[in-house]
């Protein structure tokens, strides 16, 4: 959301308005605001006789709480390399609260704790390969250019 208006914005606006200058569409395109906006203020102006901004309304409550943060924090610690949906479904298990992985995984955002995205694998049998060759790079051979010909449908164009 963009921040509200300046009081002084707002002062000069309601100054014009009750001046009776120009109608609402014309305030708005002198203060460069939108027409609902002037629309806003001068409702708020005559219901409360105030032209401050009104303060912010604290946004969403978490649906896990402060108080259930230890049990998430438990379950972590009893299976560390469980997914946020194996986690999610035991803290529903749990507690019996019903909550999805997001609201989960914002949870454990509060407590500084990251999460996987896949489950473990066991290891592979076959030992992985050794990241670089033994030549050096000088002398490895370089990668083949690519054909001058064209993939598409038309005939690649020739320089006259």
């Amino acid at each position: 959301m963009p921040a509200p208006l300046s009081v002084d914005l707002r002062a000069r606006i309601i100054a014009a308005w009750q001046r009776q200058d120009s109608t609402w569409d014309e305030l708005a395109d002198v203060f460069d605001v939108g027409v609902a906006s002037v629309n806003r203020l001068i409702r708020r102006f005559r219901a409360t006789g105030s032209i401050e901004p009104e303060p912010h309304a604290g946004g969403q409550w978490h649906r896990i709480p402060d108080e259930k943060l230890p049990v998430l924090r438990a379950l972590v610690v009893e299976t560390p390399d469980a997914t946020l949906e194996e986690l999610t479904t035991a803290y529903m298990a749990r507690t019996g609260d019903v909550v999805g992985r997001s609201t989960l995984d914002r949870a454990l955002g509060r407590l500084d704790i990251t999460r996987k995205k896949r489950p473990s694998s066991r290891a592979s049998a076959i030992a992985k390969a050794s990241p670089k060759s033994a030549v050096p790079s000088s002398r490895r051979s370089k990668p083949s250019r690519p054909s001058t010909s064209s993939s598409s449908t038309n005939r690649a164009r020739t320089s006259r």
